[in-house]
């Protein structure tokens, strides 16, 4: 997850959190999956999400 900025006016401006891979820019502020949606702004910086592979 990570935080973005914008800069409007030559002044940075907070938009939010968003989750993507480590390292990239986020563009997504929720993820959802079997029983769990995760709002990116309700977690600190640096949160990841794991989850467990399915059973085959």
């Amino acid at each position: 997850m990570a935080e973005r900025h914008r800069e409007v006016d030559g002044q940075q401006l907070y938009v939010g959190r968003f989750w993507g891979p480590p390292g990239a820019v986020g563009v997504q502020g929720v993820v959802s999956g079997p029983g769990f949606r995760a709002l990116a702004d309700q977690f600190p910086p640096g949160t990841r999400i794991e989850l467990p592979e399915a059973a085959t």
